[in-house]
């Protein structure tokens, strides 16, 4: 498995964060459905948008055009104060 996706809302950063470290390590990417990396600082501990998580950031690239039909038929928090824009 190169990608995965998770659309819990229930996550922490502390879950994530982790898994984060490594996959930068290894050339990888972990982000919000929409593409936007998480922020580790601040009081916000939730992820609210789900998560993608991918070995290298071609694959990233294609899983978010995967999922991005499904996304889009859902609100998402364009304001998630878990994100940092790029």
């Amino acid at each position: 498995m190169t990608s995965t996706c998770t659309f819990e809302q229930g996550q922490k950063k502390w879950d994530t964060a982790p898994g984060e470290a490594i996959l930068d390590a290894m050339g990888g990417r972990l982000t919000n459905v929409a593409g936007e990396r998480y922020q580790y600082d601040g009081n916000h501990h939730k992820n609210i948008s789900g998560v993608v998580a991918s070995l290298c950031n071609e694959t990233h690239a294609t899983a978010l055009s995967a999922i991005e039909g499904v996304v889009a038929q859902y609100v998402r928090d364009t304001d998630d104060p878990s994100v940092r824009k790029v």
